[in-house]
């Protein structure tokens, strides 16, 4: 076998991801939260995509292994932010664009509801609107303790619904089934909501925004993106890429061999670094990891200890926060449902963190943001 050690490190690495629920566990006398389970579900299915790039790769198959490879990557960026983004940038439009003074001598004097779990405010390049830096939503008791914080992410995971399609493909595709102004809303509060957290840049924007990426980190995260994605387009640069002559080299099939198992070593260990900086926040919650898993990652121990991956811990991040994010951009577009159902994103329980939903998130008049404890600011739009 081929780089042996590496092998057996990103084996053993994978393995402990296909079987993560069983790592995540309730502290003494807390009761489970159903989100921890979910989460730690979404680990074993990135599980499966560090397994089928090695496979895929053992097979020769490396443009194939690649662009796996590059959905690894992704999936580990937002499960980055999923378990510990704790902000989120929106735009609000007043009807008249004079409001906006008086929203920014609210925020000064933070006496208004909506202003309590705002962070910072900007006005956009036309001057129009607000960019507001908002955080995540907090699950507090009856009494008001504060026991949960909910990464913006969940939310936005629950409300997008991949398979919807593009809003000027409802014509095409809805009637006679769903009605196709309906469909045509749905669709664009959809594309809002990926525009907004799950594309690449925004992604990238919404590292840096909380924290969790420093610029070089991000400059590594683009060089790495845009290597795999030479091969998840199909393009002759990533089909030929394990033809090129390299006097001196090891074979393209040994060093492609190896660039494999390096990614998954690099996203597994990723991986366990955010979610042990999840459960260290949250001690009266969760248990800590056990000794052997954090054991397993240990860099001092890996062929990645000084290769300066851009996958680095969440907690070595020395990026400072500041409000950038989806230029000109609210997650939820201006005009609510026209009739029918409304799309709204899910809000949590303060005292069970069981999900529900409010129709009044759609409506300008109200929220139109994650956390549903404060409304915008009058006139919002």
């Amino acid at each position: 076998m081929e780089h042996p050690t590496v092998a057996g490190l990103a084996a053993s690495l994978v393995s402990i991801l296909e079987h993560w629920t069983g790592e995540i566990r309730s502290a003494q006398d807390a009761s489970a939260w159903m989100h921890h389970g979910e989460f730690a579900e979404r680990t074993e299915h990135l599980a499966g995509h560090l397994a089928a790039i090695v496979a895929l790769a053992d097979k020769g198959r490396f443009a194939s292994s690649m662009a796996v490879t590059r959905t690894a990557l992704e999936h580990h960026i937002i499960d980055r932010l999923l378990l510990l983004a704790d902000r989120y940038v929106e735009i609000v439009r007043p009807e008249d664009p004079a409001t906006i003074d008086q929203w920014e001598a609210d925020w000064a004097a933070r006496t208004e509801p909506w202003t309590r779990d705002v962070e910072s405010i900007e006005r956009t390049r036309n001057g129009r609107a607000l960019r507001l830096v908002r955080m995540g939503h907090k699950v507090r008791t009856a009494a008001g303790e504060e026991r949960e914080q909910i990464s913006p992410y969940w939310p936005a995971l629950e409300q997008y619904d991949a398979f919807i399609g593009h809003p000027d493909a409802q014509l095409h595709i809805v009637q006679p089934f769903d009605d196709l102004d309906i469909r045509v809303e749905w669709a664009s509060r959809n594309q809002a909501v990926y525009g907004a957290f799950l594309r690449w840049g925004s992604l990238c924007s919404n590292l840096q925004l909380n924290n969790l990426a420093s610029d070089a980190e991000l400059v590594q995260l683009q060089a790495h993106y845009a290597f795999l994605s030479a091969f998840t387009h199909a393009t002759k640069s990533g089909y030929e890429c394990d033809r090129v002559a390299r006097p001196g080299a090891p074979n393209s099939a040994h060093l492609f061999g190896e660039l494999a198992l390096l990614y998954v070593i690099a996203v597994a260990i990723a991986q366990v670094d955010a979610w042990s900086a999840y459960v260290e926040r949250r001690p009266h919650l969760l248990s800590t990891l056990r000794p052997e898993v954090l054991s397993a990652v240990n860099r001092s121990g890996t062929p990645l200890a000084t290769s300066g991956s851009s996958l680095a811990s969440p907690r070595s991040s020395t990026a400072t926060r500041r409000p950038i994010g989806v230029r000109g951009r609210s997650c939820w577009p201006d005009t609510p449902p026209k009739s029918g159902r409304t799309i709204s994103p899910p809000t949590t329980s303060a005292t069970t963190g069981t999900r529900s939903n409010d129709s009044r998130a759609c409506t300008p008049e109200s929220e139109r943001r994650l956390p549903a404890s404060a409304s915008l600011p009058h006139g919002a739009r």
